[in-house]
């Protein structure tokens, strides 16, 4: 059977990326399902995200929810911290 894989990678200050990475974390775990597979990683250059799913499909939504909650996330540190 195919397996899709893909790794984003995405530089931040180190202060952004763990506040980020904190808020994101919880919803690597609800991420897990039959048929797909998330890991979040911090590291000194930003987050790293790595998705794996059993077919196109599901690759693809998985890919779009976690890029839009890492921008969302990212945006929303900003506002909160500069107004």
């Amino acid at each position: 059977m195919a397996e899709f894989r893909m790794t984003v990678d995405i530089r931040l200050p180190a202060e952004t990326a763990e506040i980020v990475y904190r808020a994101l974390k919880p919803e690597t775990r609800q991420a897990g399902r039959d048929r797909t597979r998330l890991g979040l990683e911090r590291h000194a250059g930003g987050i790293r995200l790595d998705m794996a799913a059993t077919d196109l499909v599901a690759a693809r939504a998985l890919a779009n929810s976690f890029i839009r909650l890492l921008d969302v996330s990212i945006s929303a540190y900003g506002v909160a911290r500069h107004g």
